[in-house]
């Protein structure tokens, strides 16, 4: 997943259908085993040169199903009761910064 991060860090348009990445399990790591982009394809030299984190919308959008895994029916049920001492108007909150990074 990593090489895919960093493909899409150098080119950001692209979509996950114009490129596959495949690891044979032979040592020698992931590689890119098709490229139908128009755009030109990154080398070897410039996908390392990337740090492999996952790019501001994809690292946001795992928060956002983190923080709304976190929600549950108690939680629910305490913010009705009003026993949840603004845990759920905070998670909102959280979720709420989040989808403004997309």
């Amino acid at each position: 997943m990593h090489m895919y991060y960093r493909i899409l860090k150098l080119r950001p348009t692209l979509t996950g259908s114009e490129f596959l990445i495949a690891d044979n399990s032979d040592g020698n790591g992931p590689f890119i085993a098709a490229w139908t982009s128009s755009e030109s394809q990154p080398t070897d030299a410039e996908i390392a040169s990337v740090d492999d984190s996952p790019p501001v919308a994809i690292a946001a959008q795992l928060e956002i199903e983190r923080l709304e895994a976190e929600v549950t029916p108690r939680h629910f049920r305490e913010a009705i009761l009003g026993t949840d001492g603004g845990w759920l108007a905070a998670q909102d909150a959280l979720i709420a910064a989040e989808r403004a990074k997309l």
